[in-house]
């Protein structure tokens, strides 16, 4: 062969065997691709793995000395009574699983299911597939809202900074929260975190600190969040200028105050003269 490719091509024997070389090593990297990516690619994701494999060892069977020794048996277990290993057992990501003992270690505790949602990592689909098997004991008594303090809410599964955000907003509100809609509107919060909150506190509207709108003065007025400082300034000018406010009706008359925001402010406002 290599007489022809030197009569026809008038190669020397040293090209002759670099150019034999060179084939030779593309065939065989031209077949190690092609093994490579003909192999099954998965197509889930790394949390889906994970899922996967978490509802596996939780569903796995267990062997009993009963009449039904192969069936399939729940593994029941309690947050507040596992470790990190315990935690991985039942497939959750290694990082979870020391913020979950974490959590236990700063002070905390499982009280009930909806707290695992206060740690961060925790995602609903990892929750969904832990709340069956979590064997929680009877939920204390809700605390109330507008009396709890942060470190109360810490102690139900709100992160730090989030207990203190849910506190002083409710200072800004004048001291009280009048629905549990209100927390929407905490800078930061998430959906796990307000059903966290529903499930453990509730609210009495009975004492919730009211202001006086003819009374009261545009300093009083321009703190509130649900009011800008230009709204409160023309709450005040018209009470100046038209006098007291009778009647919640009559205070929707000024225009330059958004009804929208008078409407939320309306559970806080008395019109006493």
């Amino acid at each position: 062969m290599q007489y022809w490719f030197k009569k026809i091509f008038g190669w020397t024997h040293r090209e002759i065997n670099g150019i034999v070389g060179l084939t030779i090593l593309f065939v065989i990297l031209s077949t190690g691709i092609h093994f490579l990516f003909s192999q099954p690619v998965s197509l889930g994701t790394l949390e889906e793995n994970q899922l996967d494999s978490l509802k596996q060892v939780l569903q796995e069977p267990r062997v009993h000395s009963s009449k039904s020794s192969h069936q399939r048996q729940k593994k029941y277990f309690l947050p507040d009574t596992m470790d990190v290993w315990d935690w991985k057992q039942v497939g959750v990501p290694s990082k979870l699983a020391y913020r979950l003992v974490d959590y236990r270690l700063k002070g905390g505790s499982f009280n009930y299911k909806q707290q695992l949602m206060g740690v961060y990592g925790m995602t609903d689909s990892i929750y969904r597939l832990l709340e069956p098997w979590m064997s929680i004991p009877v939920r204390k008594t809700k605390v109330l809202l507008n009396q709890v303090t942060a470190d109360e809410l810490q102690k139900i599964g709100l992160p730090v900074y989030l207990a203190q955000r849910v506190v002083k907003y409710r200072r800004l509100l004048g001291g009280s929260y009048y629905s549990q809609e209100q927390l929407k509107e905490v800078w930061g919060i998430k959906e796990q975190h307000l059903i966290l909150l529903r499930e453990a506190t509730q609210i009495s509207v009975k004492n919730i600190h009211t202001i006086s709108i003819n009374n009261c003065s545009y300093q009083q007025l321009k703190k509130h969040p649900y009011l800008t400082a230009k709204e409160a300034g023309s709450i005040i000018r018209h009470r100046k200028k038209q006098g007291a406010y009778p009647s919640f009706k009559v205070l929707l008359q000024v225009k330059a105050v958004r009804k929208s925001a008078l409407e939320k402010l309306k559970p806080y406002l008395r019109f006493d003269l």
